[in-house]
């Protein structure tokens, strides 16, 4: 069962922060929820899983300087640890235009997935999250109906307190990143890697002309696929 953790201090949030800068296998999966979310929107909670699934969700309602002075802005900035995401471009948009925070190092499992797709001759496409667990073989909670119409609030992810049904779902959008990521890193040939680079940086964001650009990770793949 994963070990799931809620902060909302600055001092526990400092405290987790640096002990996941020191993992020792150094990837995280990591999703922002929010109202809007996106450049226009707000961020609520930014959650994270490990190798060891462990969850730790930073709730930013609760305690909105957790990003900056909880220290939180240093998994983004970090270049030694590799953040998984699932399309980061509403998170990595919203980071950019709330705290002014460029993701460094980073793996967008879905794009991936659609330059595998391209490597094997077929049209690049969208897939869900969903999709990607199936294919691979990763078990992942999914909500049931009613708990997906709930969802369809643009404010659900601002209620506070965090139902057990909220963090169920939180959870269930990390875990699998870093399973379907080394999959994924399996998958991708080496010829590709210079493709996958370009289309990251292109579509970190939703208006990548009026933003700083980071450096993927692509440059350091190899290093790393095998941990």
């Amino acid at each position: 069962m994963p070990k799931i953790k809620i902060i909302s201090s600055l001092e526990t949030s400092e405290k987790v922060v640096k002990s996941l800068l020191c993992l020792d296998r150094p990837v995280i999966g990591v999703n922002c929820k929010g109202a809007d979310l996106g450049p226009q929107g707000r961020i609520t909670q930014v959650t994270v899983s490990t190798c060891c699934d462990d969850v730790y969700i930073f709730d930013v309602r609760r305690q909105p300087n957790i990003i900056i002075d909880g220290a939180v802005i240093r998994l983004f900035q970090s270049r030694e640890l590799v953040k998984v995401f699932h399309d980061c471009k509403a998170d990595s948009s919203a980071l950019k235009k709330i705290y002014g925070v460029d993701i460094n190092n980073y793996f967008d499992i879905q794009l991936a997935f659609s330059t595998i797709l391209e490597q094997h001759g077929f049209p690049p496409r969208k897939v869900s999250l969903s999709y990607l667990c199936d294919r691979f073989g990763v078990d992942r909670f999914t909500p049931n109906r009613a708990q997906q119409m709930k969802m369809t609030d643009i404010n659900y992810w601002a209620l506070r307190p965090l139902t057990s049904e909220m963090i169920d779902v939180s959870a269930a959008d990390v875990l699998p990143l870093i399973p379907v990521y080394h999959s994924l890193t399996q998958d991708l040939s080496p010829d590709m890697f210079s493709w996958f680079e370009c289309q990251s940086i292109d579509s970190k964001f939703y208006n990548p002309n009026k933003v700083k650009r980071s450096v993927p990770v692509c440059e350091r793949m190899k290093k790393i696929k095998h941990i």
